[in-house]
């Protein structure tokens, strides 16, 4: 083989590590953005839940105006995309995400006393930052 042949096939040898370097990222990239928007949709699931708690009168097993008292359902507390915690105040609700795909990432959020996810409120920590 000559002296061109042998550039011409590292060349190519480097052009293809280089573009299977940059898939790798690509698709691990990927894999954070969708387990990052799987739990926040598993949040705003978990905020529905707590809103019609909170409109409930106590009679009716509710909060009467307050998130006091909410339990989450169990199907919530562990999920196929994290494990989820929250503590009720009187008018608002704090929900904690631990990923489990990464126990460092985390999402903690707020529901305000309209039932829904303030996302000025959102902490992300980990991959999710």
């Amino acid at each position: 083989m000559g002296q061109q042949q042998l550039l011409i096939v590292i060349l190519g040898v480097l052009i293809v590590g280089i573009a299977i370097a940059a898939g790798m990222g690509l698709f691990s990239s990927n894999k954070v953005n969708a387990n990052r928007d799987a739990i926040i949709n598993d949040m705003s699931s978990i905020a529905l839940s707590a809103f019609r708690y909170k409109s409930r009168p106590k009679a009716l097993g509710g909060g009467s105006g307050s998130y006091l008292g909410f339990v989450m359902s169990e199907k919530y507390k562990s999920t196929a995309n994290a494990s989820y915690s929250c503590v009720a105040q009187d008018s608002t609700l704090s929900i904690m995400a631990t990923s489990v795909i990464d126990s460092a990432s985390t999402i903690q959020g707020k529901v305000g006393c309209d039932g829904k996810l303030i996302k000025s409120e959102f902490v992300f920590t980990g991959e999710f930052d």
